[in-house]
């Protein structure tokens, strides 16, 4: 494994973690577009606090997300959202043993 996909694999899920906290909010991929800088970092302490991950260390400062991160953003905006789904009845396999 390479560094690079390491890198991707990491900017992947900070995108989706950033488009799930821009999503709960009602943002779409065009108002994404629209965002400035501090925008941008208030989205990344939004996802922060909704998932308990992506904290900076103490007494780092809050970064903007790259260009990349933020094109994946903008990417997983624009896709429809999945549709909920409903579980239904519990199969014999879910009902816990008595």
């Amino acid at each position: 494994m390479s560094a690079d996909s390491g890198l991707d694999i990491g900017r992947r899920v900070k995108a989706r973690r950033l488009a799930d906290a821009l999503r709960s909010l009602g943002g779409t991929a065009a108002d994404a577009r629209r965002l400035s800088d501090g925008d941008w970092i208030n989205a990344v302490k939004l996802a922060a606090q909704q998932t308990g991950r992506g904290f900076p260390k103490r007494g780092e400062p809050w970064r903007v997300p790259s260009e990349v991160t933020r094109a994946l953003v903008i990417e997983y905006l624009a896709r429809p959202e999945a549709p909920a789904v409903d579980p239904g009845e519990p199969r014999d396999e879910d009902v816990p043993p008595e």
